[in-house]
């Protein structure tokens, strides 16, 4: 019995114990519960929430477009008030005009009948206009032709006058040519006679035994007197190129006389029992060619 006894109470105890483990377990199965509950609620608490937050939202924007739409409505109503009072003016208007334009009309018309008498008139004056406009363009036909028959004569007289004028002109041009042609003639005949004395000059001097000094100086005169030639010729051809061109003689520049250098003494050779003698002529013994080119005017004039 002792011994029952002491395994009942040690079984009693066991349980007991088992039992604190128990609740224990529970316990801490309950307080898991409840966080889980309480975690849940908590979520279930938050979407509420923001159910709640979206309602009010949407609620809010419902209330806005309500109003805007109220607002929409009014203003609508306002255009509607607006295109009544509108359309009952034009109404007044139309008429006003229709009864402006049956006015006008009716004066248009009495105005075209006016016209038409009007044009009736001017067609039978038009007429009368017509055959005295045929009459005085038969008179005018026939001045025409005698106007014309005057313009023939006086045209034929003008291109006459005209042929004349050409043929004057050509004769003064080829005479104002033929002008320059001679004086550039003289003018190179006269040097040319001048070239030619230097030349015998300096042909004598060189088969002769005088002073090189003096062959020099015939030498240069020569000289001088080619270059002058050539300035003289080149300035008659340009003048009477721009005679053959149209310009006037009288407008253009004097050609100036050619200006020589002083003409040394000339040498002659004179024969005495079969000797030759030399001779220096003085300035009155020159030739009556170098007096005349040395005593040109030295002043631009004109050769005549």
């Amino acid at each position: 019995e002792e011994k029952n006894i002491c395994q009942t109470e040690c079984e009693t105890a066991e349980a007991e114990v088992n039992t604190d483990q128990d609740i224990g377990n529970f316990m801490k199965a309950v307080t898991c519960e409840r966080e889980v509950l309480k975690e849940r609620y908590q979520e279930v608490l938050d979407r509420h929430r923001q159910l709640e937050n979206q309602l009010q939202i949407k609620i809010r924007c419902l209330q806005q477009q309500a109003e805007e739409e109220k607002n929409i409505c009014q203003e609508n109503g306002k255009q509607i008030q607006e295109v009544k009072t509108k359309l009952e003016e034009l109404k007044k208007k139309s008429e006003r005009e229709k009864k402006e334009y049956l006015q006008k009309e009716q004066e248009m018309k009495s105005e075209i009948e006016k016209l038409y008498e009007t044009g009736k008139q001017l067609m039978k004056e038009q007429e009368e206009k017509g055959i005295q406009v045929a009459i005085l363009i038969s008179e005018q036909a026939e001045k025409k032709e005698k106007v014309n028959g005057d313009l023939a004569r006086a045209r034929q007289h003008h291109n006459e006058v005209n042929k004349k004028i050409l043929a004057e002109t050509e004769r003064a041009l080829k005479a104002e040519v033929i002008s320059l042609e001679s004086k550039r003639q003289l003018a190179v005949m006269m040097l040319d006679q001048a070239e030619m004395e230097a030349e015998m000059q300096i042909r004598n001097s060189g088969s002769l035994p005088i002073n090189s000094g003096h062959l020099q100086e015939w030498q240069v005169r020569l000289s001088d007197i080619r270059i002058q030639k050539e300035s003289l010729k080149k300035q008659y051809s340009a003048q009477i190129e721009m005679v053959k061109n149209g310009a006037k003689l009288s407008s253009l520049s004097i050609i100036p006389p050619p200006n020589l250098l002083p003409a040394p003494a000339e040498v002659t050779v004179r024969q005495s029992n079969g000797l030759a003698h030399l001779h220096l002529h003085s300035e009155q013994d020159k030739s009556p060619i170098a007096q005349r080119l040395e005593h040109l005017p030295r002043k631009q004039e004109t050769w005549v």
